[in-house]
Parts: structure tokens; sequence; C-alpha cells
């Protein structure tokens, strides 16, 4: 009966859009045994960006997707947190529990994410395949690792109006087929 948020919140008057994750006991109000007096941002010092989405694995550690900005290049890049069921960093997924993949040169966002029965994840959003915006569905093993057996090298994109096309949203049929849902 808990409800889980994501989104970015804001860290400074510097406007720093920090990853942020809160969770809320049934009645609305804050569940302060989770993370950081229930609220999770800024999960490291150099990650800003915005989480869009949220799912809970069997195991009721928390799956979230959205995107980073390197700090480098200035790049969006498609960014993927676990976390415990008690809002802790999943340190046995990806990097310290954070994934951050980069597709192209420019943006790449996840919009949505979803658990696979054999417990891979899979996001869809979208990526900047010069010179169009192009739907983008990556999947990952449950330790966090691009599949390669999906795609090419764990990703696929596809374009379908060779201009703006965006994947919004995943879902996954009971025959183990994906949906997707955008414009």
């Amino acid at each position: 009966g808990k409800i889980i948020v994501a989104g970015s919140g804001l860290e400074s008057a510097a406007s720093f859009k920090g990853l942020s994750i809160a969770r809320y006991l049934s009645d609305g109000s804050m569940d302060y045994e989770f993370g950081n007096l229930g609220l999770i941002q800024k999960q490291t010092t150099s990650l800003e960006g915005e989480l869009n989405s949220i799912v809970i694995q069997k195991d009721d550690k928390i799956v979230a997707v959205g995107y980073s900005i390197s700090s480098n290049t200035n790049n969006e890049n498609l960014t993927l947190v676990r976390f415990t069921k008690n809002g802790k960093l999943d340190e046995s997924f990806g990097n310290g529990g954070l994934i951050v993949t980069e597709i192209s040169n420019q943006k790449d966002i996840g919009e949505s994410v979803a658990i696979q029965p054999d417990g891979k994840i899979i996001s869809v959003g979208t990526t900047h395949h010069d010179p169009n915006f192009d739907i983008i569905l990556v999947r990952y093993d449950e330790y966090g690792q691009l599949d390669p057996y999906f795609g090419l090298g764990g990703i696929v994109i596809t374009d379908i109006n060779s201009g703006l096309d965006i994947g919004k949203s995943l879902a996954i049929q009971n025959d183990g087929k994906l949906i997707v849902a955008g414009f």
C-alpha cells in the first residue's frame, strides 16, 4: 500500500536537477523509513537529470529509468538506477547501483521501464539518431549488463517516420512480446 514516485528535485538555487525518488505511506504521509527520511535525491555529486518511470521487481527492489547529463559532454544519456526496498542504492547492480548508457552523441532518454519474467530489464525511450529522433529499446540482464542477445548489443533503434519518433510507454505481453506506445 505504499506509494513510490520518481522524478527530479531542485538541488539548489542554481537549478541543479537531481535524480529523485520518494516513498509515501498509504495515507499520503512521507515514509521516513525509506532512503533519507523518505526522500532520495542527487545520487552522485556529478549526476544531474530526471527519472521518468519506475517498476518494482519480484524481490521488492526498485528500478527507475530516465536520463542524466554528462558533465564531460553535456549530453543526455539513458540512466537506470536500482534501489533496495529500503531506498539504498543497490551496489550489486551496474556501477554502484547506476547504469549510464550512451547510445548517440547527443540525447538518449529512457521514458518507461519494465521487468521481463526472466528478470531482464527493458527500457523504451528516444535517441538522437542523426538527423532524426528515433525510438529505442534497451535490454539489460538482472545485473545491469546490456543483453548481447537483444537487437545489436542490447539496443534496438526504430525509425518510424523520418522525423520525431519517441517511445513513451512499454508493456510486456504474456507471450513475452513487447508493446511500445509513443508518438
